[in-house]
């Protein structure tokens, strides 16, 4: 029998990031001087760093793109709305960041 669809939220955008891309930007973090790069910022020299996609994806998108990438139809992916299903918790439909 063939799978259900999945339904995946058209409606929530992320920066999704390939884990190669995270791992070359620790890599470089790890070569690097810690103390130079974070001399300055915040308390004692502590610094977060945001990592995101050079675009927006909703979930959908998302799913599509491992559809191609797996061989599997894109009938699989069903678009819903968050607003649709019971979350039971609150969250930004919108949390993309700029990595420039």
């Amino acid at each position: 029998p063939a799978a259900p669809p999945v339904a995946l939220f058209a409606d929530e955008v992320r920066s999704a990031v390939a884990v190669g891309d995270v791992v070359g930007v620790l890599s470089a973090l790890l070569r690097a001087d810690l103390h130079q790069v974070c001399a300055g910022e915040g308390e004692e020299g502590v610094r977060a760093f945001n990592l995101g996609g050079p675009r927006p994806l909703s979930r959908v998108d998302m799913g599509l793109v491992v559809c191609r990438l797996r061989g599997y139809g894109e009938e699989r992916v069903e678009a819903s709305l968050r607003a649709e299903q019971a979350m039971g918790f609150e969250s930004p439909l919108n949390i993309t960041m700029l990595s420039d």
